[in-house]
């Protein structure tokens, strides 16, 4: 007998989320007497930008079709879990150009990956209605499974249309290159400026 499985993804991802997210702790040096494409390299993987926020997948397990449907009902419930969002660039696309005292940097598009915390949910650990006595419908482990990966692939998409939250990670990569390329004039007495360059031909940005 087949069961259909109907869900419903209640999504928690606010911009407030960024109150929660972090990036990579690594040291950079300035040593060197101009900007390195290695230097800038590192930059962009210290701004990488990871969040975790809560989420909730509301699922409904139907009692299924023909005479064994008699003996169950339909039955509702809902798993909280933690879900991981990483925002980052390809390091091999990350390009830079040094034109006099221009220092002109191409950024690609953002990765955006989406995962499960497997510590913040078990098997178990869903909320339901209660089996109504003879008409039994149990929930399994592989509901509870079916659930969550549709609330993520539905937040996935939601976080990939979160121009804020991506435009925060972009923002932040450029503001460190930005204060590198500051130490590195204070150090060397140079005075380097830096453009910002998308990866798409012909679309330059400035700040």
């Amino acid at each position: 007998m087949k069961r259909v499985l109907v869900f419903m993804m209640v999504s928690l991802l606010t911009v407030s989320m960024l109150s929660g997210c972090g990036k990579k702790k690594k040291e950079i040096s300035i040593g060197d007497k101009e900007p390195t494409i290695e230097s800038i390299r590192n930059l962009c993987e210290l701004a990488t930008l990871k969040c975790k926020f809560n989420n909730v997948a509301k699922a409904k397990k139907t009692d299924g079709s023909g005479i064994n449907s008699l003996l169950k009902e339909n039955r509702e419930f809902w798993v909280d879990y933690v879900g991981v969002v990483e925002i980052s660039y390809n390091l091999n696309d990350v390009k830079m150009e040094i034109e006099k005292n221009n220092v002109k940097i191409t950024l690609p598009e953002c990765q955006i990956n989406t995962s499960i915390d497997p510590k913040s949910w078990t098997d178990d650990s869903y909320v339901s209605d209660k089996d109504n006595g003879f008409k039994k419908n149990r929930i399994k482990t592989e509901d509870v499974k079916k659930a969550i990966d549709a609330a993520q692939e539905n937040m996935d998409k939601e976080v990939r249309n979160n121009e804020t939250l991506i435009n925060s990670a972009r923002k932040r990569a450029k503001d460190i290159i930005e204060s590198y390329i500051e130490q590195m004039n204070k150090i060397s007495g140079k005075n380097y400026e830096v453009t910002f360059l998308e990866l798409k031909p012909d679309k330059e940005e400035s700040k």
